[in-house]
């Protein structure tokens, strides 16, 4: 079901973009970030069947994986596949406004080896 739900969002992405006077390419076989390239936009599809678009995850990878090219990246949200399938376009400057940066550090064991152990009693 899902898959189905990811071709669709998918496909209704590709026709919109032509309506646009865009050339759109799928390039989700590539797994390079992004699903499709239209012009100078690169675009993640989100597809979903609920009525009404939920929150959406982009990890840090994807993040690395793009890099400076983060300024052309769009997210389309095609949701309610099921019924009435709706279309919401996140553009660069709201996705970048809304990053949360991960606070996380991770330390690796061989990046203290040489600091001396104390034994506790």
């Amino acid at each position: 079901m899902a898959k189905d739900v990811e071709l669709k969002a998918l496909q209704i992405v590709m026709e919109y973009e032509k309506s646009q006077g865009r050339d759109p390419r799928n390039d989700s076989p590539k797994r390079c970030g992004y699903d499709i390239k239209s012009g100078d936009r690169l675009i993640e599809v989100k597809g979903q069947g609920h009525p009404r678009g939920d929150f959406i995850q982009l990890y840090k990878k994807l993040l690395v994986k793009l890099g400076k090219r983060i300024s052309q990246y769009y997210i389309y949200v095609v949701y309610d596949i099921k019924n009435k399938p709706k279309l919401k376009i996140i553009p660069p400057d709201i996705i970048l406004a809304n990053l949360e940066i991960d606070t996380t550090f991770l330390l690796r064991a061989k990046a203290y080896t040489d600091i001396p152990m104390i034994e506790i009693n």
